[in-house]
């Protein structure tokens, strides 16, 4: 992250861009000379507990393309309301992302 950041600055469009974001979220300009400190402060546990609400096991859903013999047993032991979808029953131009049975509606 901080890497990223500080390439982020290197230029005055990056920089301008910087001190845009915290103006718009209503923070000081000044914040900006604090932020590597700031960042190299998040520890891992910081982020997952960040992650943990919106994240969380009940909301959680995981989305896994392959040959499902190979790999679909240990997710089923891992997540035992596992549905495959095979290819053939997709169609992600509709909504719900599957297509429709024939005379369903």
């Amino acid at each position: 992250m901080i890497c990223g950041f500080s390439r982020s600055v290197e230029t005055t469009a990056g920089l301008a861009a910087a001190i845009d974001a915290l103006v718009v979220s209503g923070r000081s300009p000044a914040e900006l000379k604090s932020q590597i400190d700031t960042l190299a402060s998040v520890r891992a546990s910081d982020v997952q507990r960040y992650a943990a609400a919106p994240l969380g096991a009940a909301d959680r859903r995981l989305a896994v393309a392959g040959v499902a013999d190979r790999f679909a047993d240990g997710l089923k032991a891992a997540f035992p309301a596992l549905q495959v979808i095979h290819a053939g029953q997709l169609d992600l131009d509709q909504a719900g992302g599957l297509k429709h049975e024939a005379g369903a509606k």
